[in-house]
């Protein structure tokens, strides 16, 4: 399937689970971006499991989601973070809403992804900010 829209030829990386977060990539994606969602290593998005049951998808999931490419890693391994590493250098944005902390251990904290890709354009969602003493707050 080739994609067609406004942002067709443009790339973006989503590590984040919920609705916020990939509910703006998913606008990317319906007008043409590439998505490619990084979702958690053997359990997934939770937001998939949230309304659904044997017979149907979760909606809200599907919704903000759909048109997307998605593979689990586990970004606390080596050979994820060369996954990582390897699809953001072919990227134009990267989307999270990982806390703060947890992209710093990751090594994609703004100012470490800007640093090695300057071109790369990066969205921070945040329940509470990126800093201060609630930026690590789940939300």
């Amino acid at each position: 399937m080739t994609a067609s829209g406004p942002l067709a030829g443009i790339r973006a990386l989503e590590v984040a689970t919920w609705i916020m977060t990939p509910a703006a990539a998913g606008v990317l994606a319906t007008f043409g971006a590439d998505v490619i969602k990084v979702e958690p290593a053997g359990s997934a998005d939770p937001m998939r499991r949230l309304n659904a049951t044997a017979a149907t998808l979760d909606t809200g999931f599907e919704l903000a989601n759909n048109r997307k490419r998605a593979i689990q890693l586990d970004l606390g391994k080596a050979a994820a973070q060369e996954v990582i590493q390897r699809i953001l250098a072919g990227s134009d944005i990267f989307l999270t809403n990982v806390r703060a902390d947890s992209l710093r251990r990751a090594g994609l904290d703004p100012e470490t992804l800007v640093a090695r890709y300057p071109r790369l354009i990066v969205a921070h969602g945040t329940g509470y900010g990126r800093f201060g003493p609630t930026a690590n707050r789940p939300a």
